[in-house]
């Protein structure tokens, strides 16, 4: 289980922080100022969308937002899917370069799951967007994320908006 806390100021996260307890990982970021593990700079890694490793999230649940098993079907020959867990977790081995993307459907209080992912990746050289690729505030709903290295993050969106049913 993670630890997420953010600091939103008129909507937009100027502090961010990631606690993995199991792997007595912290991660931090302040706007303009960087992303760090443990005190060490982390960045976001190169791949592109079909380089070998790119490594994709999508968080699955039960929901009228997204077509996950389509948007899977259509990734899996560009991409290997693993599934890891919370979009914490994912938005952390995006933002140290272990994984390249993840697809967030969102949920009622979505804003809150990912508030500081959205610093941490951000500052680590990563792209967030909504699921329509639009800039989100993150003091109210916001409608899912595509959280990536940012390479091909205009590549996914497009895919993406394809499954999107609402």
């Amino acid at each position: 289980m993670f630890f997420s806390l953010a600091l939103v100021y008129h909507g937009e996260p100027i502090v961010g922080v990631v606690y993995n307890p199991s792997e007595d990982k912290l991660y931090t970021a302040i706007k303009n100022e960087g992303a760090y593990c443990n005190d060490i700079k982390i960045h976001v890694n190169n791949k592109k969308l079909g380089d070998l490793g790119y490594k994709t999230n999508v968080e699955i649940f039960n929901n009228d937002i997204i077509d996950e098993v389509s948007l899977i079907k259509e990734l899996k020959s560009t991409s290997k899917f693993s599934s890891i867990g919370s979009v914490a977790r994912s938005s952390m081995a995006i933002a140290e370069g272990a994984f390249s993307c993840d697809i967030f459907p969102g949920t009622k209080h979505g804003n809150c799951d990912i508030a500081a992912s959205y610093l941490i990746v951000t500052e680590a050289g990563g792209k967030v967007t909504d699921l329509y690729g639009e800039e989100q505030r993150y003091d109210k709903a916001i409608k899912g994320a595509i959280i990536s290295n940012g390479i091909s993050h205009e590549e996914i969106l497009k895919i993406v908006k394809k499954y999107v049913l609402k």
